[in-house]
């Protein structure tokens, strides 16, 4: 799993982003989905199956990286890769939104907590599973390559790990075209190999 370069919402962290989905990649991030396409070159990476959520940034990611490393492959859109969805909270700012108050009420709600109109993070980590296990299935001895989202990823990589909404925000991180690879070997089996490798030089 990739995440997707740096768009224009991540230049702009004192909103929050959540899907965001018409938000482009900056000049940055589409040198880092060049780069990151020379290193699949470089690497020999074919994969199978290529998925990616509706956004933009992801697509555009994807877009970029195939095309430089040769690949000819179609990014199939899975729209259970998507960010988590911030509901009406997105584009706000962080300081009016998440008053110590509702920080705590959040905290103590732990993976299920979530604002109105908005997903938790055990959301995310049951959808996100859910595509991982029909690509298991439909492509058991496989490789796909799934161009994503920074949160998405740490939430179905910590489900694997078994962490805790702490453990997820604060102990896995995952930069702009960094890698998380997943290995999937039955529905109740699943390995991290990693969580946000980075393959670039950023």
């Amino acid at each position: 799993l990739v995440r997707h370069g740096e768009a224009i919402t991540n230049t702009h962290s004192e909103c929050i982003s959540g899907r965001s989905n018409m938000a482009p990649l900056t000049k940055r991030g589409e040198s880092q989905a060049i780069k990151y396409g020379l290193c699949l070159r470089d690497r020999m990476i074919t994969p199978d199956v290529v998925l990616g959520s509706g956004a933009v940034r992801a697509q555009s990611t994807g877009t970029i990286a195939l095309a430089n490393a040769g690949l000819l492959a179609t990014i199939r859109v899975d729209e259970r890769l998507q960010e988590i969805d911030m509901g009406i909270y997105e584009g706000r700012l962080r300081t009016e939104v998440y008053t110590d108050e509702v920080s705590d009420a959040l905290n103590a709600a732990g993976l299920d907590g979530h604002l109105p109109t908005a997903e938790s993070i055990r959301d995310v980590q049951n959808r996100m599973w859910e595509a991982l296990l029909d690509g298991h299935r439909s492509l058991p001895d496989g490789t796909l390559l799934i161009f994503g989202h920074g949160l998405a990823i740490r939430a179905v990589a910590g489900k694997i790990l078994g962490l805790d909404k702490q453990g997820i925000l604060k102990r896995l991180s995952t930069d702009n075209v960094s890698e998380t690879k997943i290995e999937i070997t039955s529905p109740d089996n699943a390995k991290i190999h990693y969580v946000g490798k980075n393959v670039i030089a950023m």
